[in-house]
C-alpha cells in the first residue's frame, strides 16, 4: 500500500517539502533538545544529521514516482535536476533562517543538506535499478 502510493503520487514529496520547511523556520526555542542531552548531541552533531536525511529522503520522494514511468536515460537527467534543486533549496533555507528567523547560518548545515540530497540520488538510482532488473517497476 506505501510503496504503491509512493511509486504513483507526487503527494508524499509535497508533504515532505512542507515538513521541511516548517521544522527548518521553527524558531531556535522550539527545536532545543532536553538540557541533558544537549551535550550529547552537539558530540555527535545530531543537527547535521537531521538535515542530512531530511533532504535524503526529499530526494527519494521526488524521484520514485517519476522513475516508475519514464525511461532510464530520463530518469537520470531528472535525478540529478531534482539533486541539484535539494541542494539548492537547502541554501535558500539557510538564508530564510538568516533572514526572517531568529535561526543561524550555517555552512555546515548547507553541506549535510547537499551531502543527503546527493546521497539519496543515488540510493534511488540503485533501488530504481534493481527494481527494473526484477520487474517490479
Amino acid at each position: 500500500m506505501l510503496f504503491r502510493l509512493l511509486k504513483r503520487s507526487y503527494w508524499p514529496a509535497i508533504v515532505w517539502l512542507a515538513i521541511i520547511f516548517i521544522l527548518l523556520v521553527l524558531p531556535s526555542r522550539d527545536v532545543q533538545a532536553p538540557h541533558a542531552w544537549s551535550a550529547f548531541l552537539g558530540r555527535i552533531h545530531a543537527d547535521k544529521i537531521v538535515h542530512f536525511t531530511l533532504f535524503g529522503v526529499l530526494v527519494g520522494l521526488w524521484t520514485i514516482p517519476y522513475a516508475s514511468r519514464h525511461s532510464p536515460a530520463a530518469n537520470t537527467r531528472f535525478f540529478l535536476t531534482i539533486c541539484i534543486s535539494a541542494c539548492a533549496f537547502g541554501a535558500f533555507m539557510e538564508w530564510v533562517q538568516l533572514r526572517f528567523t531568529d535561526r543561524d547560518y550555517e555552512n555546515g548545515d548547507i553541506v549535510a543538506d547537499s551531502l543527503g540530497a546527493i546521497t539519496g540520488m543515488i540510493i534511488s538510482m540503485l533501488w530504481v535499478r534493481r527494481q527494473r532488473r526484477v520487474g517490479k517497476l
